[in-house]
């Protein structure tokens, strides 16, 4: 009886996980903006490309991992540094019709440094030299059938290192939904 009652449980349990759980694949397009002490710098274009899962109905949590390439102009050479980002946000859906969703969100977000830049001009002034750097992140999404478009702004919460301020960009992402 006990088992019995187990697996009934277990399917109960797995059957209304599963109708508030998605997941999906999605893909960004970033400026971001490296605040440097004492020399200037621009935005350039870089991308993102990720995984997330979407857990609850009209109030949310969303964890996702992505890949992401920045790149910004600094004296007019073009600097990469990669990262591994983990954000982890909550959000609200404001409309929640079936074809259609629009979303608030914002959250943390945790930035591994994969690839550190060193400056072409000053490698020991102006260096990526943190591992960790923690985000802000706060945006709106659309959602359509299985694909989303998402706008949000990230805003870097401790110096990624030595005489760098902060990181801070717009970011436009779509994703797809598969599960």
């Amino acid at each position: 009886m006990k088992k019995i009652l187990l697996l009934l449980l277990t399917c109960c349990f797995v059957t209304i996980a599963s109708a508030q759980l998605q997941i999906g694949l999605h893909g960004s397009w970033n400026r971001v903006d490296l605040n440097l002490e004492n020399i200037s710098s621009s935005p350039h274009s870089g991308s993102s490309y990720g995984v997330y899962a979407r857990i609850g109905s009209r109030f949310y949590l969303e964890p996702s991992l992505n890949y992401t390439v920045n790149k910004v102009k600094i004296q007019g050479s073009t600097v990469k540094f990669k990262t591994a980002d983990i954000p982890l946000l909550v959000g609200y859906k404001l409309i929640n019709l079936s074809p259609v969703g629009l979303r608030i969100f914002a959250g943390p977000e945790f930035s591994f440094a994969v690839d550190k830049f060193k400056s072409v001009f000053d490698s020991e002034t102006y260096k990526y030299s943190k591992d960790l750097v923690w985000n802000i992140k706060a945006g709106a999404g659309l959602d359509l059938l299985r694909f989303s478009l998402n706008v949000y702004y990230k805003y870097s919460l401790n110096k990624p290192g030595n005489n760098i301020k902060r990181i801070s960009g717009v970011v436009l992402e779509l994703g797809i939904r598969i599960f």
